[in-house]
């Protein structure tokens, strides 16, 4: 898919780092009147992702809508925000896999899965509320029961 009508505003940045390099265009159009009747929506952003690692290349399209309008839908604060969602889908993500072995779970069925995430999810936040990591969060529990479970309860 592409865009039909110009967009108005467009930015492309390249990060090299990691043995990789990664660029990123963002390109913003205001929304097109057909689809005006859809409330809430005033610009509509395509972001084309190439990256080079280890002599092979990936690329890739996303689109995404914003009802974000004026300066707030700049191509450089989309593609700000876009970035910030990953970071902290990463950052979330790697401490669930990594911490708490997420990807191993046996849970399938029912809601057993969603309640186990919730769980996580907030043992994550009271971790953090406690300006802990959570491998040093892990470790106090294992060994100070009680005073992980003091802390849950002051948080």
């Amino acid at each position: 898919m592409q865009f039909r009508i110009k967009p108005s505003a467009s930015l492309t940045t390249v990060d090299k780092g990691h043995g990789r390099v990664e660029e990123r265009t963002l390109k913003v159009m205001p929304v097109p009147k057909h689809l005006k009747e859809w409330p809430g929506i005033n610009h509509i952003c395509q972001v084309t992702r190439s990256r080079w690692e280890k002599g092979k290349e990936t690329n890739e399209t996303v689109y995404a809508i914003t009802s974000l309008t004026g300066e707030r839908a700049s191509a450089e604060n989309l593609l700000l925000l876009n970035r910030n969602h990953w970071a902290i889908e990463n950052q979330l993500h790697r401490v669930r896999d990594t911490t708490f072995n997420e990807d191993r779970s046996t849970l399938r069925k029912g809601s057993s899965p969603q309640l186990m995430a919730s769980l996580r999810n907030t043992a994550i936040q009271v971790i953090k509320k406690a300006n802990l990591t959570p491998a040093h969060a892990l470790h106090l529990g294992s060994r100070f029961p009680k005073q992980v479970l003091k802390l849950i309860m002051e948080n």
